[in-house]
């Protein structure tokens, strides 16, 4: 267990606003995107920075040393991101589309968006490019984090194959406050490449497979986030065991600290 004794995060609920506002607690207890038990209990334990021999033997066991070249790839920094994507995409012996998003709206607005939208604002695609869709649209026939592999590139719309089930993907619109049409919007392609994504990014998705490299983590619960991405263990691919895992002390006083709650929620994410 390694932990940062300066501790330099401002975590919400250390803040005066949180205090006042004098939540009631809710603890989550059903897990949806795993259901494997060693597994659930392998990453309960590297969440919290506390990991038995036999979770440490579990893990370790998915440490992978040459992975299919076509697995997504979980990395810690952009710059790891930006140049797998660009090999694998120059692999493809196919011409590239550029798709430019459009913007409108107060320049600060943007930024967040460009900031915290998974869909880049300059995409680049070809014919044969592996692809993650970035928006639920189930009633187009996808949704967040799903994958697929291009197959046209036209001019407004990109067709993309996924398992035999061609979809059509015309540009979406994202605003910063959808109750204010005033406020900035970012029209884009929903997709973005999927050999490789920052594991900053990769929150909230669910994977079926990803060769993760956590060797560079930085952030209490970095980690963990990444792993945590997998349905299932065999799904689970490691470049390297690591020497620890860096969590926060705070948080862990604060979750540990936090009182039995009379109503208790029948979900938890994952």
């Amino acid at each position: 267990m390694r932990i940062n004794p300066s501790e330099p995060y401002d975590w919400a609920f250390l803040t005066q606003a949180w205090k006042r506002a004098d939540f009631a607690t809710l603890h989550l207890t059903k897990v949806h995107r795993q259901d494997e038990p060693d597994f659930l209990q392998a990453l309960g334990e590297f969440r919290k920075g506390k990991i038995s021999p036999a979770s440490a033997a579990l893990l370790a066991s998915r440490v992978v040393h040459f992975p299919n070249a076509d697995t997504p790839r979980l990395f810690t920094h952009n710059t790891q991101v930006d140049k797998w994507n660009a090999y694998r995409l120059s692999c493809i012996d196919t011409a590239e589309t550029v798709y430019q998003a459009s913007t409108h709206g107060p320049d600060h607005q943007i930024q967040f968006l460009r900031n915290n939208l998974l869909t880049p604002e300059r995409l680049v695609l070809k014919p044969g490019a592996r692809v993650m869709f970035t928006v639920n649209k189930p009633d187009l026939g996808f949704v967040n984090g799903q994958t697929g592999t291009v197959v046209v590139c036209g001019r407004d719309e990109v067709l993309v194959d996924c398992d035999g089930m061609p979809i059509r993907v015309a540009p979406y619109e994202w605003r910063f406050d959808a109750r204010d049409k005033h406020s900035a919007t970012f029209v884009q392609i929903p997709l973005r490449l999927a050999f490789s994504l920052t594991i900053h990014k990769a929150q909230g998705l669910t994977l079926d497979s990803a060769y993760i490299d956590v060797r560079a983590a930085r952030e209490p619960g970095q980690a963990y986030v990444a792993l945590s991405r997998l349905r299932t263990l065999a799904g689970l691919n490691l470049k390297a065991w690591f020497n620890g895992v860096f969590v926060s002390r705070a948080a862990l006083e604060f979750y540990e600290g936090m009182p039995p709650s009379a109503n208790k929620s029948k979900t938890q994410p994952s």
